[in-house]
């Protein structure tokens, strides 16, 4: 810490925790341990938590068609689906093997993500080839909240109140669904917390917060990066369900 803080490296917040236990931690003005923080694409493990959790209870399929749970959505944009549409399932958004060759952006997109998503050309079959797409998590936010599911209170109900956490905070689009893929705000401490959760095979104590065997899939490789793109170390190590693989066994 001595060596950052030498280095002057704009850190706003560092915790280092081994055996459930903190052993280091910093906050640099002007953060402080209880000031909320946006995390960007963290954002999307917490997703990823969700989806696993309401499998587990038997409320969503991680193998359901994305055109089945959007039957409106898809009707209203006026999309013709082709085999790679029709293909597309919620495990391919997890595993951001989408088979689109961008993901949508703009403010078109932003007015209504369901139906910009759903309008993406194809360059693939999902499952080919890995893409980042950080709209294909807002897709799975969006699939929940179509089961009757509303992200940030169902994590706050099965994850967060478990492990003590209150105070979170989401970012939501004009459809009142949050958004997914980023705009999570919470304080690190909360970061530490679900990494205890995720080793511990997704139990807090004695409770079973996140189903066993989603943990087990969601932190190992689902699928790799393209060839062309490959580099070395972490970047070799492939993509769980919305984590990333890193060399020496972690995530």
């Amino acid at each position: 810490m001595d060596e950052y803080q030498a280095k002057g490296m704009e850190i706003h917040s560092f915790m280092l925790v081994r055996h459930g236990k903190v052993l280091c931690e910093g906050y640099y003005a002007p953060y402080a341990p209880d000031q909320l923080q946006t995390v960007f694409s963290l954002s999307k493990t917490f997703t990823s938590m969700a989806m696993g959790i309401a499998e587990g209870e038997g409320r969503i399929g991680l193998d359901e068609k994305v055109i089945d749970i959007f039957a409106e959505e898809l009707a209203a944009s006026g999309v013709k689906p082709g085999k790679e549409l029709e293909s597309l399932t919620l495990r391919h958004l997890l595993r951001m093997s989408t088979g689109q060759p961008e993901e949508p952006s703009g403010e078109n997109c932003w007015a209504d993500m369901r139906q910009a998503f759903l309008k993406q050309a194809f360059s693939e079959m999902p499952g080919e080839v890995f893409r980042y797409n950080t709209i294909a998590t807002y897709m799975l936010s969006a699939a929940l909240k179509k089961k009757g599911i509303d992200l940030e209170d169902y994590l706050q109900e099965k994850l967060l109140t478990p492990m003590g956490i209150t105070g979170t905070r989401w970012m939501r689009d004009p459809h009142d669904i949050c958004t997914g893929g980023f705009g999570f705000s919470l304080v690190p401490e909360v970061i530490a917390k679900l990494g205890v959760c995720i080793l511990n095979d997704g139990k807090w104590g004695d409770k079973q917060l996140i189903p066993r065997n989603y943990v087990a899939a969601a932190t190992r490789p689902q699928i790799y990066q393209a060839a062309d793109v490959l580099g070395y170390g972490d970047w070799n190590a492939g993509y769980g369900y919305q984590m990333w693989m890193c060399i020496n066994g972690c995530f």
